[in-house]
């Protein structure tokens, strides 16, 4: 049984996820909350929240209708209500009740608690607890402190009211400070929903985020963080786990990531410690490795030649800067992928685990038959061609034939050489990679890297968006969102699909996000949106909706 009317809640938080935050929230906002809470979202300030919608709204020509008031409305919580306060919606156990797993509640920050129930028609149930009826439902009604618990049991209410530990208790500093200063925060206690009785949900859930189960218990609570700034929106997603579990990287930067990549029309570029890079690729090998098993299209017993192959790869990289980009119209394709590794020591040794690592892959560890077809169409040959004195191998991967495979559309986007990735060492430390652009592009590359004329990192939205991620980190990603849309656009035309009715004015400065660590245990992934930016990403939303209308693409 729901207490409220959720849809109405959701309003309310879209609106506090772009709310301004005034002011801190409350110090015991925190403590209120009990500490054996499933998962939890504070929202702060939903005062001051009209203008700042209503600002971006008329910036966006959609008007200045106030969303906070619908909200109340929905709710039948006209007045009463503390809204400079922190609203808490809270997932917490549902204890003795045999017909579901959890309740869920709502803590409303309150001034007049008789104006707050006026609409409510509340009925007395017991000393200091009412009963209202809010969608068609029982609610319980009690009070803690400066908030009104609605609970969809007396049970439930109770306990909340009652609870001696809050779930500050469980947090660190680091990640209450956040909770008073984000506008929106998502709390999720992993431990406790990872072991308790929804756990089976909850581990379906994870599997569709590709978290594999055995590292769950790594976790002890997961944080999402969002404000709105003048500058822009930013979100944090926090991890924190539990002591003696691995620390998911410890190789962070406190210079920019991005080297040796050319200053060009870049859709997307990303700059990764190599340490990171050897997590997180072979995480990703055996999270795919986990889905062939469960559909049976895996050899088991080759699985750890496979993984250790992976390692053994990508070990060998010390930095790795790669960035898509832009290519000019013509038969080298419509964009271009460039990598630059960085090795430990002689690049050749990166040449030969790459070439070990096609040799396992092709040596029957994936009986799919759907993947297996696709793999023995992979080659890697050796000084495939020549620039200057520089042998370039080739990785290539023929895909004439292969079913829902079209080769023409696959060269019209990527070049006439098809599936073509071309490998050198161009100087003693470092491996360029490339895809799509031709045999001239890896040359004019080579060349940049070996005279430093490559220079990305010092493009000027870079470095401005740069500056607003965390000044330690492992791996920083650069979106240019107005080439992103030129990009899809462009596939589209060249596939002969409908192009989508997407206009985006040029932006100087990218989307970015970084990954960094917080002490010992703690590792914190940002996102940085520059208001124009997001205002642009909207209007797109938008006009693809809009095109959608009644069911049917727009030309």
């Amino acid at each position: 049984m729901k207490p409220v009317s959720f849809l109405s809640v959701g309003m309310l938080l879209v609106m506090c996820s772009l709310s301004p935050g005034a002011r801190a929230a409350e110090p015991d906002v925190l403590s209120v909350i009990p500490a054996d809470t499933l998962a939890a979202i504070t929202i702060r300030d939903p005062a001051g929240l009209d203008a700042k919608l209503r600002e971006l709204g008329n910036e966006l020509g959609f008007g200045s209708v106030s969303l906070f008031l619908l909200a109340k409305g929905q709710l039948q919580m006209v007045e009463g209500i503390d809204e400079q306060g922190t609203i808490a919606i809270l997932l917490v156990p549902n204890v003795g009740a045999p017909d579901a797993l959890h309740d869920m509640v709502l803590l409303m920050p309150t001034t007049d608690r008789a104006k707050l129930l006026a609409f409510l028609a509340p009925e007395p149930v017991e000393e200091g607890y009412v009963k209202v009826r809010i969608k068609q439902q029982d609610t319980y009604v009690g009070t803690r402190g400066a908030f009104t618990v609605l609970a969809p049991r007396l049970e439930t209410a109770k306990r909340v009211v009652a609870c001696k530990e809050g779930m500050g208790s469980q947090l660190s500093q680091y990640q209450r400070q956040h909770v008073q200063v984000a506008d929106v925060s998502v709390l999720v206690n992993v431990k406790a929903l990872a072991s308790g009785s929804g756990r089976a949900d909850f581990k379906r859930f994870m599997s569709l985020l590709g978290l594999r189960e055995k590292q769950l218990g790594d976790y002890k609570f997961w944080q999402l963080f969002a404000r709105m700034e003048p500058s822009g929106a930013t979100v944090e997603v926090y991890t924190e786990r539990i002591e003696g579990a691995a620390q998911a990287s410890t190789d962070a930067s406190h210079e920019g990531l991005l080297t040796g990549l050319p200053d060009e029309d870049f859709v997307a570029a990303v700059g990764m410690a190599g340490g990171t890079l050897e997590r997180r690729t072979v995480y990703t090998t055996e999270v795919l490795l986990d889905y062939l098993e469960r559909s049976q299209g895996l050899d088991e017993s080759r699985r750890g030649d496979l993984v250790e192959a992976v390692r053994k790869m990508s070990s060998q990289a010390a930095r790795v800067s790669q960035v898509v980009s832009l290519l000019p119209e013509g038969p080298d394709g419509l964009f271009g992928l460039v990598k630059l590794i960085e090795t430990r020591d002689d690049p050749r040794r990166l040449i030969n685990a790459i070439e070990n690592f096609v040799a396992v892959l092709k040596s029957g560890v994936i009986v799919d038959p759907v993947y297996a077809k696709a793999i023995e169409r992979i080659t890697y040959r050796r000084s495939a061609e020549q620039v200057g004195e520089l042998p370039v191998d080739h990785l290539f991967m023929d895909v004439a034939g292969l079913k829902d495979v079209d080769e023409g559309m696959v060269k019209k986007a990527i070049g006439q050489d098809g599936v073509l990735v071309r490998v050198g060492a161009v100087d003693e430390r470092h491996l360029l990679v490339t895809l799509g652009g031709g045999l001239k592009r890896f040359e004019a590359l080579a060349a940049a890297v070996r005279e430093g004329r490559s220079s990305l990192a010092k493009n000027a939205g870079i470095m401005r968006a740069a500056g607003k991620l965390p000044a330690s980190r492992s791996v920083e990603v650069f979106v240019a969102v107005d080439r992103l849309a030129e990009l899809v656009k462009r596939v589209a035309r060249a596939m002969d699909m409908d192009v989508p009715p997407i206009t985006v004015t040029k932006l100087d400065e990218p989307m970015s996000v970084g990954l960094s660590e917080v002490g010992s245990a703690g590792t914190l992934f940002t996102v940085v949106i520059p208001r124009p930016v997001l205002i642009e990403i909207i209007k797109a939303f938008v006009d693809l909706a809009a095109s959608q209308v009644g069911g049917q693409t727009m030309p």
